[in-house]
């Protein structure tokens, strides 16, 4: 039995430092990329389309939005942008 504990034990201990490792390299990579830059356009205290004048309540839609009218002045634009 203490044959079989040592080597759960490494392998445990194996496994465990490849998925550090691997999260590492995943959060290096992560902090590589560069921080998405939006600007919001508030008119008055109400967030606003500069484009086509479309209001929302929640900055998420805001940017989904400018999304969208990213890809119908750009069609080569992957649709999952």
């Amino acid at each position: 039995m203490q044959k079989w504990r040592r080597f759960v034990k490494i392998k445990v201990h194996d496994f465990e430092e490849q998925t550090k490792s691997e999260m590492d390299a995943k959060r290096d990579a992560l902090k590589g990329n560069p921080i998405a830059a939006t600007s919001y356009n508030f008119v008055g205290d109400i967030l606003t389309c500069s484009q086509c004048s479309q209001t929302f309540i929640h900055k998420f839609g805001y940017c989904s939005h400018q999304r969208a009218h990213a890809r119908a002045d750009h069609p080569s634009l992957p649709a999952n942008n």
